[in-house]
């Protein structure tokens, strides 16, 4: 809501990010941010191009492999399920443009890290973001015992600014050729 009262003559569409329901080289500016990572990046690059004009530009913040370090810390004890998706390499994506048909103007990754008072905020902030897909699910709850370990075993990480959370932060800003 507020972007349309900032922007009223911006089109801002909700669609499946690898079919969009838009005509071929109808944007000037295609931009995206956090998600990427959800899909498969050589489509929605593809996709991308598709949908903007020569010469436009494409500006996407997606996440790198290196995410949630402490939450893998944490669980790593726990049991063998993972905790947390893995990332398509970026590296992958920045491949794909060099071969694809884009002029790379932008490639950096920056290491972000936010700060939580609690375990219990932490985890419910990451679920809120979508985050909490996994590639294997486990099959059952943590024990009280299981928590009390995830919990002891991330407060040993905590600093001044309260339990961190890092993420690997990959910011692209291409021109289609």
């Amino acid at each position: 809501m507020r972007a349309r009262a900032q922007w009223p003559q911006a089109a801002l569409i909700c669609a499946d990010i690898e079919h969009l329901p838009l005509t071929d080289e109808c944007f000037d500016l295609y931009w995206s941010s956090l998600t990427w990572q959800w899909n498969e990046p050589k489509r929605c690059l593809a996709e991308a191009r598709r949908v903007l004009k020569p010469g436009g530009w494409l500006a996407v913040a997606t996440l790198g492999v290196d995410n949630f370090p402490e939450l893998h810390h944490a669980f790593a004890d726990v049991d063998d399920y993972s905790h947390a998706l893995v990332m398509p390499a970026p590296e992958q994506l920045l491949a794909h443009c060099q071969t694809g048909g884009w002029t790379v103007r932008v490639w950096q990754r920056q290491a972000v890290r936010r700060y939580y008072p609690d375990v219990r905020t932490l985890l419910h902030r990451v679920k809120a973001v979508g985050a909490r897909e996994v590639e294997q699910r486990r099959p059952a709850p943590f024990s009280r015992s299981a928590w009390q370990a995830i919990t002891a075993r991330y407060e040993q990480l905590r600093e001044a600014d309260g339990l961190p959370l890092s993420y690997d932060v990959v910011w692209l800003i291409a021109t289609r050729n």
